[in-house]
């Protein structure tokens, strides 16, 4: 699907440089590059879905470990202000040891996130079906 939205939108980005006049050069020129590179990644999607896959794991696990990183140094920065100051050290400490670790394996550690979140929508899913039986009662 993401690939074929992908297509859809390059195409669109493309025939839209026809369609407005009144913009410039550079605009025109914009939504060509984009409308291209829309194509050309869509098209990459469609042809190999398992290197496509690879690769946005690999995004999810740099992204969210430099997340962790920046979301542990400031949170260091806010211990003089927090009401537990060792929670909060100790809360900054594994998220900047957690996204070092992500960092050095992002690929294996977005693995394990995509699992982890996959066992949280389960276990919540139980928990619906079992409020929704117990509602019906």
């Amino acid at each position: 699907m993401v690939g074929v939205v992908f297509i859809i939108i390059g195409l669109f980005d493309i025939l839209s440089i026809f369609k407005e006049v009144d913009e410039n050069t550079w605009v025109r020129l914009g939504h060509l590059l984009l409308g291209l590179l829309y194509l050309i990644v869509g098209i990459f999607v469609c042809v190999n879905l398992a290197a496509s896959a690879t690769y946005l794991f690999l995004l999810v696990g740099i992204f969210v470990g430099i997340t962790w990183l920046v979301e542990g140094f400031v949170e260091l920065g806010t211990v003089r202000l927090a009401v537990s100051k060792g929670w909060t050290i100790f809360s900054a400490v594994l998220s900047i040891v957690a996204g070092i670790i992500l960092l050095m394996t992002p690929l294996y550690g977005a693995v394990m996130l995509w699992t982890l979140l996959g066992a949280i929508l389960v276990v919540l899913g139980i928990f619906k079906v079992a409020h929704y039986l117990a509602w019906q009662k």
